[in-house]
């Protein structure tokens, strides 16, 4: 069930609002309180599913509401999801002794995915990969972040989520090192890796592969499902170029479950991703991540936006549990920058499904806003 929603009608708020003006940002330079509600609404339509699943629906995928506050060195973050099982999904403060270091503390991700901490509003494809599936997310905890002109590094201490308990996840160590040997021009060469481990009693550990922006049933291909864990080892590793107009970004995520019943597995996720924007815009990129696109020309202000040609592959292999491998078409129009309409069409292959699914194929659709 949809919850009732602030986010809606903000969104309206601002897109009726005079273009100059933002009506939901209070204050300007180091010393503002913003509000950016973000809503992604999806269409899809399935085939070669078993009977009795659904093969289209349509839904609010999110429904989220931003808060972001500064007041000189000091800053703060806030997200509440309204869907479904609502919940805080980040809330943390944040001090920046100088310009390039920054402390967290609080909910927030753990350092340890380009997908990741890229974020939602700038995800490309409608569905995450099947990588990210492998990050250990968010969670509670102190974060330290040194950002430097070809370096990014950051380290953190964390325990549970604030909906599971912050004790009820035993505790975590994560940290991330980026290397831009060209620097951050036009043209840009990222290499990073990142580990994780988070050790406790009982933990559990769900991997599981998606199909399209969470409409179809996750237990398609849920390939993996681990209890009784003492601990969780994570390697990832990054590599991603960009050259004008045309970017492309893979990442290799490998965990190792150590479980208390001695059968250990380890998990690996796999993606390759390029894409290329037609109108010549090139993809933000600051703080090891890559941002939201932006259009030159606005259609809105008279231009055609910003449009898009993507491709991935990725894939996951859980050493036992089952496999997947996904293939995936996409194509974005950023009529302005806070607009976005996408399509994709993909194709998985799987092995191991708890339903006997052998392969599903769909097409998605998604209307974006992010203030």
């Amino acid at each position: 069930m949809i919850r009732a929603s602030l986010a809606l009608p903000l969104c309206l708020l601002s897109v009726l609002a005079p273009a100059a003006a933002d009506p939901l940002q209070f204050g300007s330079g180091s010393r503002f309180l913003a509000l950016r509600p973000f809503v992604q609404a999806d269409l899809a339509i399935a085939t070669d599913v078993p009977a009795g699943f659904p093969t289209d629906r349509a839904d609010l995928n999110v429904a989220r509401l931003y808060a972001e506050a500064r007041h000189g060195r000091l800053g703060a973050r806030f997200s509440y999801d309204f869907q479904d099982e609502a919940r805080v999904t980040m809330a943390y403060a944040s001090y920046s002794p100088t310009d390039r270091i920054e402390f967290r503390l609080g909910q927030q991700d753990e350092p340890f995915s380009l997908v990741d901490l890229s974020g939602r509003r700038a995800q490309t494809m409608i569905d995450g990969n099947e990588a990210v599936a492998l990050a250990p997310g968010d969670n509670v905890g102190i974060v330290a972040v040194h950002d430097g002109e070809r370096h990014t590094l950051s380290a953190g201490l964390f325990g549970g989520d604030l909906q599971t308990g912050v004790g009820a996840e035993g505790l975590a160590v994560a940290g991330r090192a980026v290397w831009n040997p060209t620097g951050r021009g036009e043209r840009l060469t990222h290499l990073a890796i990142a580990a994780a481990r988070r050790s406790g009693r009982d933990l559990r550990a769900g991997f599981v592969s998606q199909v399209g922006a969470n409409l179809l049933p996750r237990e398609l291909v849920s390939v993996g499902a681990f209890e009784d864990v003492d601990r969780l080892d994570r390697l990832n590793l990054e590599g991603a170029f960009r050259f004008g107009s045309v970017s492309a970004q893979s990442e290799v995520t490998f965990v190792a479950v150590d479980r208390r019943t001695g059968s250990d597995e380890s998990p690996l996720g796999v993606y390759l991703l390029g894409s290329w924007i037609l109108t010549g815009e090139i993809r933000p990129y600051a703080g090891g991540s890559f941002g939201q696109i932006v259009p030159d020309r606005p259609v809105f202000s008279g231009g055609y936006g910003a449009w898009e040609l993507a491709a991935r592959m990725d894939g996951t292999d859980t050493d036992g549990g089952g496999r997947t491998l996904r293939g995936t078409l996409g194509l974005n129009w950023h009529l302005s920058r806070r607009l976005r309409l996408g399509l994709n069409a993909s194709h998985t292959d799987i092995e191991g499904s708890p339903s006997g699914l052998s392969s599903v194929s769909g097409t998605f659709l998604r209307l974006q806003y992010a203030h």
